[in-house]
């Protein structure tokens, strides 16, 4: 059974979320389907 969660990220984390999303925006746009920054927020919004 799952709990619900509720995760808050602050400072260096917020913005380091958000770069990270920035930078997948732009692999995205270049057509990138798999890289290191990709596997790393699917992990992070798996866990979220």
């Amino acid at each position: 059974m799952n709990k619900p969660v509720r995760a808050i990220m602050l400072d260096e984390a917020k913005e380091a979320y958000e770069k990270l999303n920035a930078i997948i925006g732009e692999q995205l746009a270049q057509g990138t389907t798999s890289s290191d920054e990709i596997q790393l927020l699917n992990s992070i919004k798996q866990k979220l």
